[in-house]
């Protein structure tokens, strides 16, 4: 007496995962061309200190000081420094609240053109992350500080 083939769930199963193999093995060279695919573009990024920065500490700080990371420059360079005085808030007697500028300390605020790695939504600069809102770490050749990055402004390299 013969057995009759049945095609139960689990036959089914291994079918379809047989099957899928295959397209994915047909498609290799498509599917991996699309992962991870990363290109440059060019930014301009503005970021002010988080830190208490004295006037002496960033003196030398001017435009096209190239950005320094990693044991090496970066893609990158200041092309404007405005340093304004860092503001406090101080609370009066009578319960008034004034700004006045800080004596001592002051905010700079440096424009930076860089070419980024862009991968997906992630875009990177010297292993760190680029976006508005974010930490970054302000280093020169002779300068270093943490700052943040109040924003991300991508240029346009066919109208400019």
């Amino acid at each position: 007496m013969k057995k009759k083939f049945k095609i139960n769930i689990f036959d089914i199963f291994i079918i379809l995962i047989f099957l899928v193999l295959i397209f994915l093995l047909v498609n290799r060279k498509n599917i991996k061309s699309n992962i991870g695919k990363e290109e440059k573009r060019t930014v301009i990024i503005t970021a002010e200190a988080k830190d208490d920065i004295t006037r002496d500490a960033i003196k030398d700080l001017k435009p096209g000081d190239k950005l320094f990371a990693q044991e090496t420059f970066q893609d990158g360079e200041i092309i404007s420094v405005d340093i304004q005085a860092k503001k406090n808030e101080l609370v009066k007697t009578n319960g008034e609240i004034v700004v006045v500028d800080d004596a001592e300390f002051v905010n700079p605020i440096l424009k930076i053109k860089a070419n980024v790695n862009y991968t997906g939504p992630y875009m990177s600069l010297g292993g760190q992350e680029i976006k508005a809102g974010v930490d970054m770490y302000v280093k020169t050749k002779d300068h270093a500080y943490l700052g943040y990055i109040t924003n991300v402004e991508e240029v346009d390299e066919n109208n400019r």
